[in-house]
């Protein structure tokens, strides 16, 4: 009996998390998928670090730690995100799905943290008044949830959330 339930749950994938990838994705495309989940969460630790020191720093122009660091996290996952693009063909169905998922997040990840930074760059002289403090911990919050996003995508493997729950 118990062979029997595990027969049944083998074939139609239940209980099943991301678990190994399967035999058909590219390991090339899994690795890409890997550093574009390790940088968006490059990126939102820089946006809580922003968001801290604009705080602690609220009067002071200087407050933006690491700019050069942050820089070079947005160029980053902007050249992970054309390389996910430029192996969709040797990319399983399964990782083109999840390609497809996450280059919009990865793409608006990287354009809001850089209007973060012009925006508060261009802002007055004297320092951060509320308005610009309520952008940086909105630009803190929605960076959490796309990351959520960038890592549920992966973490999935392309299946729908209900699938991954065995529903």
């Amino acid at each position: 009996m118990f062979g029997i339930l595990l027969v049944v749950l083998a074939l139609t994938g239940a209980g099943q998390t991301s678990g190994p990838a399967p035999k058909n994705d590219s390991p090339a495309v899994s690795k890409r998928l890997q550093i574009a989940r390790s940088i968006a969460g490059d990126l939102e630790v820089d946006a809580g670090a922003m968001a801290a020191a604009a705080h602690k720093h609220p009067d002071d122009r200087v407050w933006m730690p690491n700019r050069d660091q942050i820089i070079r996290d947005i160029d980053y996952i902007n050249e992970t995100a054309k390389e996910l693009l430029e192996m969709e063909m040797i990319a399983s169905s399964r990782q083109r799905i999840v390609i497809d998922r996450l280059r919009p997040l990865l793409r608006d990840i990287a354009q809001n943290t850089k209007a973060l930074m012009d925006h508060v760059e261009a802002g007055p002289s004297h320092g951060l008044a509320g308005s610009y403090l309520d952008y940086v911990d909105a630009h803190e919050e929605i960076t959490k949830q796309m990351v959520s996003q960038i890592r549920s995508a992966i973490d999935q493997g392309g299946r729908s959330p209900a699938r991954v729950a065995g529903r």
